[in-house]
Formats: C-alpha cells, sequence, structure tokens
C-alpha cells in the first residue's frame, strides 16, 4: 500500500508546472487626483463695453480683466503643482 502511494505521488509531482523565478519589474500606473480650486481663483471678470469714444479706456479694462484671469490660471496651476 505505502509503495502504490509513493508511486502515485511520484506521477502527480510530474504533473505539476515549474515555477520560474523572476526579477521584480516596475510598473508604472497613471493617477487622477483631484484638487479643489479656491472660490477666489473662479470668479468670472466682467467684459467691459462701451462706445466708440471710450474705446483706450475699454481696452485698458479688457487688458486687466485679461491679466487677473491669466493671475487665477497662474495660482491654479502652481497650485497643482504643490
Amino acid at each position: 500500500m505505502a509503495r502504490s502511494a509513493l508511486i502515485l505521488a511520484f506521477l502527480l509531482a510530474g504533473c505539476c508546472p515549474r515555477q520560474e523565478i523572476t526579477r521584480p519589474v516596475i510598473i508604472e500606473k497613471d493617477r487622477i487626483v483631484v484638487e479643489l480650486v479656491r472660490d477666489e481663483l473662479l470668479q468670472e471678470q466682467e467684459v467691459v463695453s462701451g462706445p466708440l469714444a471710450q474705446c483706450p479706456a475699454v481696452a485698458a479694462a479688457r487688458k486687466a480683466a485679461l491679466e487677473t484671469c491669466n493671475g487665477q490660471l497662474r495660482a491654479i496651476k502652481e497650485g497643482r503643482r504643490k
């Protein structure tokens, strides 16, 4: 009885696949991170308009609004890098 069990064990051992030892591999995975943006950086800028006679003043006001908007975008971008 012990002899047949030993033979059966040897036969079954030949059926097992050989395990190969491999080296560890670094896997890089993208990660999505959602960050809140401060409310003061999301304030809309007024679009100034006016008659042709006030063109220089309107242009200056629009430039100031655009610079404010660009400053907000830079602040948002800098907050993301931290």
